[in-house]
């Protein structure tokens, strides 16, 4: 990944990410497939306006979340909303930019896990401070089991839903990016 893509995944503040992304598309004139797809990926992400509030992402993953705790007798159903999940998040996207020929597949790869790690990091960082409680804080976590109980709800969900609906192969990068902002 080139240098200005690598900045613009390491900056958490979404305001600042979508300047960055301006200057870059800007420079770049629409000419680079990754640029494109990462432009494409934040606006799947904050939405296409200028408010960055709701981050879609950190939400599909809750919904994931929920899914992925839930009895497993509607499955239809909640397969259903794990592909259009996967459709949100712009897997199915990238595939189709793979099929065309305008990235290769580790190109493509790349900037989705870069994409996913860092929503799944402003997750973690989300979740680090004194309200995160495991089941829908039902369950009070101490200081130290917090950040444990966190990492083995994130890295469980990615596993499970990826399992239970036979999706290893979509969810693999997902699955990948969320273990790792969760430093599992």
């Amino acid at each position: 990944m080139r240098a200005e893509l690598e900045e613009f995944y390491r900056e958490k503040d979404p305001v600042k990410r979508r300047e960055m992304l301006g200057a870059l598309m800007k420079e770049d004139d629409g000419q680079n497939a990754d640029v494109r797809l990462a432009g494409r990926l934040f606006a799947l992400r904050y939405g296409t306006d200028d408010n960055t509030d709701i981050d879609y992402f950190i939400r599909s993953m809750l919904t994931l979340m929920s899914i992925s705790r839930a009895p497993s007798f509607f499955t239809g159903h909640q397969k259903r909303q794990v592909e259009k999940i996967i459709r949100e998040l712009g897997i199915t996207e990238a595939e189709e930019r793979i099929a065309a020929g305008e990235l290769t597949r580790d190109e493509a790869e790349e900037i989705l896990y870069a994409e996913f790690q860092s929503a799944a990091a402003t997750y973690v960082d989300t979740c680090s401070d004194g309200e995160y409680h495991r089941l829908l804080g039902l369950a009070a976590s101490t200081d130290n089991g917090r950040k444990t109980a966190m990492q083995k709800d994130i890295a469980d969900m990615g596993r499970t839903i990826a399992e239970r609906f036979h999706m290893e192969e979509p969810l693999r990068v997902w699955c990948q990016a969320i273990e790792d902002a969760a430093d599992i």
